[in-house]
């Protein structure tokens, strides 16, 4: 989700005010993700970011359907 090199959180960042997102790290059993701003800032990241993770999960569905039907 975080982009190549951390471009997408970065455009993400800019478009809402230049919040500070932080993913933890991938040794971490979390999934909280920190996001820190003015309120309505950090609402519309977070809100992109939710966005985002629902479209990556659904793009991962319709992969794992599309290769069972070619398999």
């Amino acid at each position: 989700m975080i982009g190549a090199k951390g471009h997408l959180i970065r455009e993400i960042s800019e478009e809402c005010g230049k919040v500070l997102i932080r993913f933890p790290n991938e040794n971490m059993q979390s999934d909280k993700v920190f996001i820190r701003g003015c309120k309505e800032e950090v609402e519309k990241a977070k809100k992109r970011l939710l966005e985002l993770a629902s479209n990556k999960v659904s793009l991962n569905c319709k992969r794992r359907q599309n290769n069972t039907s070619v398999a």
